[in-house]
């Protein structure tokens, strides 16, 4: 697959970004706030985690119903997160997670799990600066007022310009020419629990909702992970993007891709008990 890439401009053209995150442009192209605690630090489209980054964008696109039809991601430009009161918040969640653990007597986790998984906002920007809110979510989602992740870059596409909105130029959904920001999480899951049902809120032992694909009565065909704490994720990558149609010439190629994409995924029923399930969060810094 062709890699797209565009080095002109930056993560502030056509918006007033930079002002919304009080941020300033530094000498190596990246961003910083005032007080040096935040950076996001632009990665060359040469370097390992640019390619780890575009190959899982990539190999995560799966065709959802009602959704509009792309074929690949024109990557704009990837930003790997500084943020040190947002780690520091993410790492004591962590430890408070163990101890939570310890003092439940759960004796099968050896270590709190974690995953590298997708999110979609159009306050990505700001989740950067400030790390995760949990206030603005809403209680009457699918799995209650929690904070959504998912195993697929093209699920958290959907919601790059929020739940029902369109690109803020066109106010279309299905908007080729616009800009859209993702990011790439790591998120520590704990005490885990498998559902296939509703729920309103998770369980006072459980630190994270796991909802399984097989939900399909419910729109549900693709995992998605909930967390009801907002210090139990840490958004490690930034990634500007658009989507890109698909073209004709590549219309068998593709179309036998989706269906081995699509049957590989609905035949994926995750153990997550399994440790490999975060086997890739030594691979990208």
């Amino acid at each position: 697959m062709k890699r797209r890439s565009s080095r002109k401009g930056n993560l502030s053209s056509g918006s007033n970004s930079s002002k919304k995150c009080r941020v300033s442009i530094t000498g190596d192209g990246g961003y910083k706030d005032s007080k040096g605690c935040f950076k996001l630090e632009e990665l060359s489209h040469t370097s390992g985690d640019y390619n780890l980054i575009f190959d899982k964008m990539h190999k995560t696109i799966v065709q959802h119903q009602n959704d509009i039809p792309f074929s690949e991601y024109n990557i704009l430009q990837v930003f790997r997160v500084h943020n040190s009161i947002v780690k520091e918040r993410y790492e004591q969640r962590r430890k408070q997670m163990t101890s939570e653990i310890t003092k439940d007597g759960t004796n099968c986790y050896s270590y709190i799990e974690e995953m590298r998984l997708w999110h979609g906002s159009p306050y990505a920007e700001k989740i950067c600066e400030t790390g995760f809110n949990l206030q603005p979510s809403n209680p009457n989602g699918l799995f209650g007022k929690g904070i959504y992740f998912a195993e697929h870059s093209s699920k958290s596409n959907q919601y790059s310009w929020g739940v029902g909105r369109g690109c803020p130029q066109h106010s279309k959904t299905a908007c080729y020419d616009c800009p859209r920001l993702m990011l790439l999480c790591k998120v520590s899951l704990g005490r885990k629990l498998l559902t296939q049902n509703a729920v309103k809120a998770a369980p006072s032992n459980v630190d994270t909702v796991v909802a399984r694909p097989e939900v399909i009565n419910m729109g549900l065909r693709y995992p998605e992970y909930i967390i009801y704490n907002q210090d139990q994720a840490y958004p490690s990558h930034l990634i500007k993007y658009k989507i890109m149609p698909v073209r004709c010439n590549e219309c068998d190629s593709l179309g036998q891709q989706i269906q081995k994409t699509k049957a590989d995924a609905d035949s994926h029923v995750p153990n997550i008990c399994l440790p490999d399930e975060a086997k890739d969060i030594c691979t990208i810094s």
